[in-house]
């Protein structure tokens, strides 16, 4: 077989192993929602159900479009 096939099946099967284990050991969103406290829990429904925008970022972005500078630099 050419080593330039070769190595790439070899790369394919390594990213695809990684791929797979990710998979499997990674929780789902739900999963992880379930196994929070009850406190942790309310604290998530709460802010979930809370629809605005962060007040901060809002904050900043008034900010930069009030300031002419470049904030970049």
């Amino acid at each position: 077989m050419n080593r330039i096939v070769k190595s790439l099946l070899y790369g394919v099967g390594i990213v695809g192993f990684g791929y797979a284990t990710m998979k499997i050991t990674t929780p789902s969103p739900q999963h992880v929602i379930d196994s929070l406290s009850p406190e942790l829990r309310a604290d998530y429904e709460k802010r979930k159900k809370d629809s605005r925008p962060a007040e901060g970022v809002l904050h900043m972005i008034e900010e930069a479009r009030r300031n002419p500078k470049d904030i970049s630099k």
